[in-house]
């Protein structure tokens, strides 16, 4: 081999060196390029999965708001079933005290008696059914 061999050999070396150089750095760059994408993606991720916790709580709050709005909706409820079945006693009782007062102690007035005794006794157990909600409706707050 001569010295030109020698030096064809070594320069045609340094050829591919450098174009296996210019293909590596190529690919630094492309796998930097990536990097860059990747912790962007990370950052965007990281803001992504606050906001979702953050909306998880807001939503939790608001979930509860409704329960508690629900709880006094149904005590509200409860409250009017309560005065309607308190205004048929009042009637009730109107009803049988009129007869009281036109009979006297006759069956019809003692039986609007006891009806209005039992009106009165359902009105009861309605107004105790508000207060129970009432009582729920006030725990959720």
């Amino acid at each position: 081999m001569t010295d030109y061999d020698l030096i064809e050999d070594i320069v045609a070396e340094i050829g591919a060196l450098v174009f296996e150089n210019d293909r590596f750095s190529r690919e630094i760059t492309t796998i930097r390029t990536e990097i860059d994408l990747l912790k962007e993606r990370a950052t965007s991720a990281d803001v992504s999965l606050e906001t979702l916790m953050n909306d998880a709580v807001k939503l939790r709050v608001a979930l509860g708001e409704l329960r508690s709005n629900a709880a006094q909706i149904r005590a509200n409820a409860a409250q009017l079933r309560a005065d309607a079945a308190q205004l048929k006693v009042d009637e009730k009782q109107q009803v049988a005290d009129q007869a009281v007062a036109n009979e006297g102690t006759s069956q019809s007035s003692r039986d609007a008696q006891v009806e209005a005794s039992e009106a009165q006794d359902w009105a009861n157990q309605q107004q105790d059914r508000a207060d129970k909600a009432q009582q729920r409706a006030d725990n959720f707050h």
